[in-house]
This record gives C-alpha cells, structure tokens and sequence, in this order.
C-alpha cells in the first residue's frame, strides 16, 4: 500500500526535490504561507478483509469513537466500531452500539448520536437519540422531525455547534416525484432535544448531476459564514455553497476541489479551514485564511479506497485523519492487506514563508492563471496534479530557477513506459467556466531534442449534460510537429518548435462552432484548426495541461497556463 505523502518530506519545497525522491518520515512540506509536519501514524484496525467508510468524532475528555465498515461494500458489508481513551494513541473494538457518526457533546456533558436512515416517503421522520451512559449502556429516545415535503430522510455525518448555540446537521432525501435526491440541513435550538428543518442546500430539478447533491457538511467560519460541502457524484468536483445568514438560504454553487465524497471539515485554532475529501486518492485542503477561498491540496492516501475519511483536531493546530487503505471491494475480490490508519499532522501557520506574487503580462486575459513561484509547490493554489505513477526512469516535476526567465519555471519530465499507463504530471484546475468560448493561453520550451514525440499536453472538456457525451479538444507539442485530434481522429502539423526556446500559445475554441484552433501568440493565422472531439460525459468543466498521456515522452518547462472566457 502507498502512503505516499503523510509520511513524506516535500516534493518541492524549495523548487529543487525529484517526485521520485524517496520521502523522509520526519519531513516537511511548505506551502504558501503554512507547513505540514507529519507527527505519527497509528494502525486503527487492520483484516483480510476490506475495511472502509471512517466516520470518527472526538469529545473533550480526549476519547475518540469510530465508526467503519467491514467486508465486501454492498456485498458482505457489515458495521464496526472502535474508540480510544487517550486521543487515539491506542484503539479498542467497542463492545456497545455507539460510534463517531453523527455525534456531539451535550452542554450537560453526554456523549450522543443523532440517527435517521429512513427510505419511508413521508413529511413526519422520526430521529433516534442515542445517549452513551458512564456504564456504557446505551439510551434511545425519539423525536419527530416534520419536513416542508415528502420525501425520503437520512442524516449523514457530523454535527456541528455555531456561535449562538445551534446544533447543524446535514442529511439528503429523495422528494416525492423529485428526478434526483438533495442536500439539507436541519438545526435544533435546544441542544439535541428536538429538531427542525433548517433549509435546503443544493437540488437537482433537471437531473443533472450523476446521483444529486448528497453527502454534505458544514462549517461555521471566523466571520459568521457558514459553508456547506456537497457531494453530487462518485467521481466529480466538489460543491462548495455559503451562507451568510446562518443556514437559512445559500449561494449558488461552485466547484472548489477535484473530488468530493463524503465531505468533513473544521476549522482550527490558529484559524486555518481544513477539508477532508477523496475519490480517486484521498487528499486534506487547507485554507490558512480560513475563508474557503484560498485551498491548497496535500495528499493523504494515493491508492485505491473508499476515500471516506475523518479530520479530528486533537491539540491546538495539530490535527488527526483516520482513513481506510482498503481495496474498496473492488471487483469483490478480497484484499491481501486492509487496515484503518490514523495519521497526525502539524498545521504550522508561518507569514515568512509566504512568497510575493509575480504580476505577468499575460494574467489579465485569464479568469484562473498559473505561474511557478519560488517555493511554491506545484500543487498550490487552484492547481492540482491529478495523476503521477512513479517510475525508475528518470520521471520527475519540480518548481526550477532559471537565467533565461525573471520568474521560475515548472520543469516536466515524462520517460514512463506506454505499456503500463505511466502518465505523469498531468494538472488539472477546480474552476466553474460555463461558457461557450474558452481562451487557453501558455508559454513552454521543450528540452528533449531525442525525442520526436509530443512532449507537452493541454486538454479541455465542455461541460455536458447528464448523460450526454462532452465536446473536447486535445493536442501535444513536439520538436518538430503538433500532434493533436480533430473530431477523435489522431492527427499531426509540421511546426518548428525546437528545443530550449520559449513559445506562447493561444487557444481559442468554441462550443457553437465545435472547433478549436491553436495560435502562436501574436499571430494572426492559425497553426491548425480542428473540429471538437466527443468523450466521455463532463458534468463540469475539465481542463487538463503538462504531459497527459503515455502517448507523449520528453522534457519541457512552463512558464504560465492560463484559460478563461474567450470573447470574441
């Protein structure tokens, strides 16, 4: 199993660290104004068979309850619990019906789970009260909830306390008639005792998105905002809504990470907002600013699982993500190694790590704009490194100073083998473009003079329909031609690119006119134009650059990658 980043000192710290640079424990890795210090890691649990879905709450006397799954997901699955008394420095199974899932501590000092899964199309939903006893017996009482529809009800994952005293909780439900199931919140004003319907966060009227808005959270912020994290598909961005009247009514939605299941998030004391997301990998965003709207990326778990995870703080700024590495069932065959981890980390906010922003002449074309910076990670900002195989033949990326530019550059090399898929530094951005006419603009300079393959990839996918195949583009850079598609089809223009000289490019395309065409910066005529590609649905808005495929091989530094709305 690859527990590829929690235990890994820093790919680019300070711009020079190969990707296949085996990763100190004790390390490291620096962002733009904070650090991630790996403190320990803790086995939970661990079978032979697949161990998924981590619902975990901590409660003040340092105990920490856990909820899981054992067995074959959907197949031979059944429920664990474990807990810890000593702030998961050791871990027991638990022998009583309580866990981590949507649980709080009550102001009179009681541990309880609030607990509704309910299929039954009704407006009245009744909610079960668990309260765990010293003796560890366990009490129930029951509440009705009345709903402003019929519909299904169940409540998922975690509750929260707000500044005036109100306890949220999300939850999803299918209305009578409805296409797809939405997202809600309810609230209780009395500590747990009774609940109500709060408001609706995210529906789905048209059916658009893959499953509709379900697995949700929220999080109260420093200002009084409140915002709520949507799960609308297995494979998807995540949706990010605010409120800023306590819950009652949210924004529109936008797309904030890559990945989106099973949302949790809290903030810390020195004010950093931290999110917990996965699917595929499991990755911790952070947000020093605690706004919602500045989240870097840190990778927790690259491999297969069930991406459901927990982020628990336990000390001041010190934080626990309890996880599976598990094989999901994955083609229900059952897992040679599965286990339950807890790894605890150090969120270190530090102002002098900050680096100054490099204003480029280029940036004000773009709605979202990347440029390599001094110490910055190439996973900083709204930019996201989607896959990366490490391989023993010379693969790497890192952030490198140069003389023949006044900023720094991303330095990409690509030399996986095709038989095994080895894609390798493949970016993505999180970004809501909905428009008709994208702009993609990016400098490059190859460096592999050898190879006569294309050595720098950009792909961008339309957004599409519910089940609608999406209109894409794609083309590489190589030494002496573009190689690029035109309708699907693989096709190739002689371009003298050259080596170790820099070139900017524009992209222009249009959705009404289904085609894309590739300008050298400054230049009138087009180096091609091809018509739009039909691929795979995309609900949102894909756009993809660096190498992109075991198709293309080489090395190549970029200077900026920026797409916005193209105005004709």
């Amino acid at each position: 199993m690859k527990l590829f980043a929690v235990l890994g000192a820093v790919l680019a710290t300070a711009g020079v660290a190969s990707a296949n640079q085996v990763r100190s424990d004790y390390g490291s890795v620096t962002y733009n104004g904070f650090k991630v210090k790996p403190v320990a890691i803790t086995m939970v649990q661990a079978s032979n068979e697949p161990l998924n879905f981590c619902f975990a709450t901590r409660f003040p006397d340092n105990s920490i309850y856990l909820n899981h799954s054992g067995g074959v997901h959907t197949v031979s699955e059944y429920s664990c619990r474990d807990y810890s008394l000593d702030n998961g420095k050791t871990w027991q199974k638990s022998p009583f019906f309580f866990g981590g899932f949507n649980a709080y501590y009550s102001k009179d000092g009681k541990k309880k789970q609030v607990e509704c899964w309910s299929d039954k199309v009704s407006d009245v939903q009744t909610i079960f009260i668990k309260t765990l006893n010293p003796d560890n017996s366990i009490s129930v009482e029951k509440t009705e909830i009345k709903l402003p529809y019929k519909g299904t009800f169940r409540l998922h994952r975690e509750i929260i306390r707000t500044k005036d005293d109100r306890l949220l909780l999300c939850g999803y439900s299918l209305k009578e008639n409805a296409k797809k199931i939405h997202s809600f919140v309810i609230e209780s004003k009395d500590d747990g005792k009774t609940w109500s319907y709060l408001s609706t966060i995210l529906e789905d009227p048209e059916g658009k998105y893959p499953e509709g808005p379900n697995e949700s959270t929220v999080v109260e912020l420093a200002n009084g905002d409140i915002l709520a994290y949507v799960r609308v598909a297995s494979v998807a961005p995540l949706k990010q809504l605010r409120s800023t009247d306590g819950g009652r009514t949210w924004s529109a939605p936008k797309d904030i990470v890559p990945v989106c299941v099973a949302p949790s998030a809290r903030i810390l004391e020195n004010g950093t907002l931290v999110l917990i997301t996965g699917r595929p990998n499991l990755y911790l965003f952070i947000d020093p600013t605690g706004t919602g709207e500045n989240y870097v990326q840190h990778p927790i778990y690259e491999h297969i699982g069930s991406s459901y995870a927990s982020v628990l703080e336990i000390e001041p700024n010190r934080v626990m993500v309890i996880y599976d590495e598990s094989d999901f069932g994955a083609g229900n065959k059952p897992g040679i190694f599965n286990r339950i981890m807890a790894v605890i980390l150090d969120i270190m906010k530090d102002d002098s790590l900050k680096y100054e922003k490099i204003n480029h002449p280029e940036e004000k074309k773009y709605k979202y704009f990347y440029m390599p910076m001094t110490g910055r990670s190439p996973e900083d900002g709204n930019i996201y490194r989607q896959y990366f195989y490490k391989e023993t033949d010379g693969t790497s990326f890192q952030v490198q100073e140069i003389a023949e530019r006044p900023h720094p550059v991303l330095n990409l090399k690509q030399y996986g083998k095709s038989d095994k898929m080895a894609r390798f530094c493949h970016f993505m951005g999180t970004f809501n473009l909905q428009n008709d006419a994208i702009a993609i603009g990016f400098e490059v300079r190859l460096r592999d003079a050898a190879t006569a393959k294309g050595q720098f990839n950009v792909a961008y996918s339309f957004p599409s329909k519910l089940g609608e195949k999406a209109k894409y583009l794609s083309f590489a850079i190589g030494r002496d031609k573009i190689y690029y598609f035109d309708n699907g089809k693989p096709r190739s223009v002689d371009f003298d690119m050259g080596v170790l000289h820099f070139k900017s490019f524009e992209v222009k395309t249009s959705l009404a006119e289904g085609t894309y065409s590739v300008y050298e910066l400054g230049k009138n005529t087009p180096i091609f134009t091809a018509a739009l590609g039909l691929s795979n649905p995309a609900e949102t808005s894909i756009f993809r650059w660096g190498d992109g495929s075991s198709l293309n091989e080489g090395e190549v530094d970029v200077a900026y990658v920026g797409i916005g709305e193209w105005k004709k």
